[in-house]
């Protein structure tokens, strides 16, 4: 991980899985990340071909120039990465096991910004 918001992330997540694969997602407490919340989004895994945003940061949804909440996050891929990513985050839902990609985004300005993302998966229910 480069970035110091990932590592952050990471070391917050770890801490509140113990010794389960994943934490739960009413274990994670927004005050407790505040300082980089704003670089934070959460995904609701629907299948393998819908992956809905739950919550967006504002720095996550200015990349996109509007609120991204409740968009599939696959939309935000090209055709040809669109499948990668499906199979990534899939991956990382149902094996529980974190991944970090780096990716050069194109804003709605048209200016390209590199981004570091890190998946981590929660669970809910059972």
């Amino acid at each position: 991980m480069k970035h110091a918001t990932s590592r952050e992330l990471y070391a917050y997540w770890d801490g509140l899985r113990g010794r389960e694969p994943a934490p739960r997602r009413n274990a994670v407490e927004p005050a407790d990340i505040r300082r980089i919340l704003a670089d934070t989004f959460i995904l609701e895994v629907v299948d393998r071909e819908q992956q809905l945003v739950r919550l967006a940061g504002t720095r996550m949804c200015a990349i996109y120039g509007r609120e991204i909440k409740g968009t599939d996050f696959l939309s935000f891929w090209s055709k040809d990465d669109r499948q990668a990513m499906a199979t990534l985050s899939a991956a990382v839902s149902l094996d529980g096991a974190g991944a970090v990609l780096t990716a050069e985004l194109t804003t709605v300005r048209g200016q390209t910004v590199a981004c570091e993302f890190l998946l981590l998966p929660l669970r809910h229910g059972s």
